[in-house]
């Protein structure tokens, strides 16, 4: 006869999960872990929940009216602040795109998808100051200067980077926008720059600020792989 997964536990903590204090959490206790429907009213009730819970709102409160938080030019930067990584987290927390303040956030972000499906860390207007940075080093060396727009469509490039894609592809998906022909093509990218070999290379690394990285950059990478294929794979799980 077969074991409930739960003999396996010392104790069974699945009562505690569903508390109403966290609904985010509540919600996907319910849903993944009791497998109820995603009409049962209690995951309807903790679904709505969501939209109110304090931290959630917190979050809210620092987005700005264009719908991104901390620079409008940057939303990959500051890191874990910027707007990038709020879709991340809101995904995470459950919410989805008939949130309209999560629909701004998204608008916001597809701004710097580029035209064959990736996205970037910043575009014309964020060029803008690492150029003056560049021009800077430069005239210190006495070099010329390369034109502004061929070189900031070089770096916008340089930046589409199939990590980022993978995880905002990610987190659009979890937002509601897995038949968005915007994310398609984000995927459909993904696909394009994979290796012959399979895999996908790491293009970017913080170099000299963790302990220690994790891979190589320039190198084929298998974090990098792992969630290229996660997120093609929901993809497609949810268009069959």
């Amino acid at each position: 006869m077969a074991r409930d997964w739960r003999s396996l536990l010392k104790v069974d903590p699945t009562d505690w999960l569903p508390e109403r204090e966290n609904p985010s959490v509540r919600h996907f206790a319910l849903r993944d872990i009791l497998d109820c429907s995603d009409k049962d009213p209690e995951i309807v009730e903790a679904r709505a929940a969501i939209r109110r819970y304090k931290k959630v709102s917190k979050i809210f409160r620092k987005q700005k009216p264009g719908g991104y938080w901390e620079s409008a030019e940057h939303p990959y930067h500051p890191k874990y602040k910027s707007t990038y990584w709020q879709i991340i987290i809101l995904g995470l927390l459950g919410l989805d795109k008939g949130d309209e303040r999560v629909r701004r956030a998204s608008g916001y972000i597809f701004q710097f998808q580029l035209e064959d499906g990736g996205f970037t860390t910043f575009r014309e207007e964020g060029a803008k100051r690492k150029y003056q940075w560049v021009k800077k080093r430069l005239l210190e060396k006495e070099r010329e200067n390369p034109p502004f727009e061929a070189w900031a469509q070089e770096k916008i490039r340089e930046y589409e980077m199939s990590c980022l894609t993978g995880n905002v592809a990610a987190a659009l998906i979890r937002l509601g926008y897995a038949s968005d022909g915007r994310v398609r093509r984000a995927l459909k990218w993904l696909a394009e720059v994979q290796n012959a070999d399979g895999k996908w290379i790491l293009e970017s690394t913080p170099s000299g600020r963790m302990q220690t990285n994790p891979e190589q950059k320039g190198k084929p990478s298998k974090w990098v792989t792992l969630n290229a294929l996660r997120v093609i794979k929901r993809l497609y799980k949810d268009r069959v």
